[in-house]
């Protein structure tokens, strides 16, 4: 008897531990869906960039149409908060950006002035900084217009005559020109992330590194770096860093995401401080809510007129 009833303990036990986990698998611990939490947007003359702040890492896709031209950003499973709605944007590619609440989450559409192209990427949070996604949406036409033969012969005209070049004696070893060389990002500020774990701000100091190297190699030039490390500098920091240490020229190395594996190139973007003022102050200006994006402090003045080079990859 005593026999009977340990092994029916037992078995009683046995099917309470299996009822256990079966429930415990039943109801297992889910985390709430993500939220569409706020819009933002930065209007710079090439491009307008709009951050979708979420609560949570998100799955989404992006889609173009025509007739009209638009963009839409499908957010599955991602839930919209109350206060999100659509607003106009005066200037740029994008004319207008609204919200649909869908049966299978959230799509947040881009009206477009023209067709245009874009470029995304997902961060995920960083000091302070929400999970986001960063879409810019290219401006093409805002190249230089093309120049005819009638407005060529009337620059031409009016065009001042320039002042015959003096010819200057090379440098001595004093006099230097020296090449401020400017890696991008750095320390809280990754910079572009790329498909296989790529991070800007590492590869932009690996490349800044080698351009000193080879700047070094060549008589009559020396590379400053603006830093030589993985630490952050804000915009401002960066250009007293290449006064303070007499820079002649000012080279900014970054790089860009691209959708296809099969892009290549560079862009080098040239502000001249004699020719674009007007431009660059406009420039600036935006610059400052597009650096906010990224919890950046913005630059205060014309500090940041210099040669950019953003290598693509």
């Amino acid at each position: 008897m005593q026999m009977l009833a340990i092994r029916r303990i037992s078995t009683v036990i046995a099917l309470v531990t299996v009822l256990g986990v079966w429930v415990t698998n039943a109801h297992p611990a889910t985390s709430p869906p993500p939220t569409l939490s706020k819009i933002r947007h930065t209007v710079v003359p090439d491009r307008t960039r709009i951050v979708l702040d979420l609560t949570g890492k998100a799955n989404y896709k992006i889609r173009k149409f025509e007739n009209p031209d638009r963009i839409a950003v499908n957010l599955t499973g991602v839930k919209l908060a109350r206060n999100i709605k659509r607003f106009e944007i005066n200037e740029g590619v994008v004319r207008r950006v609204r919200i649909n609440r869908l049966s299978w989450g959230t799509q947040v559409v881009f009206d477009l002035r023209q067709t245009a192209e874009w470029s995304d990427l997902f961060l995920i949070p960083v000091d302070g900084m929400p999970d986001r996604i960063v879409v810019d949406v290219k401006n093409d036409r805002a190249q230089s217009p093309v120049k005819t033969a009638e407005s060529v012969k009337r620059e031409t005209s009016t065009r001042p005559v320039p002042r015959k070049a003096i010819a200057t004696p090379a440098r001595t070893q004093q006099q230097q020109i020296v090449v401020a060389i400017d890696a991008g990002h750095g320390g809280k500020d990754p910079g572009a992330i790329g498909k296989y774990k790529l991070i800007e701000k590492h590869v932009a100091l690996d490349i800044s590194r080698r351009v000193a190297r080879k700047i070094n190699e060549k008589n009559g030039y020396k590379a400053v770096m603006t830093r030589d490390s993985d630490v952050f500098l804000d915009l401002v920091e960066r250009t007293r860093i290449a006064k303070k240490r007499d820079a002649d020229i000012f080279v900014s190395i970054h790089l860009n995401t691209a959708p296809r594996r099969s892009a290549r190139g560079a862009e080098v973007f040239l502000i001249s401080p004699a020719g674009a003022e007007a431009t660059a102050k406009k420039f600036l200006s935006n610059r400052k809510n597009a650096a906010r994006e990224l919890g950046l402090n913005a630059p205060e003045s014309d500090d940041i007129m210099h040669m950019l080079v953003d290598v693509n990859q």
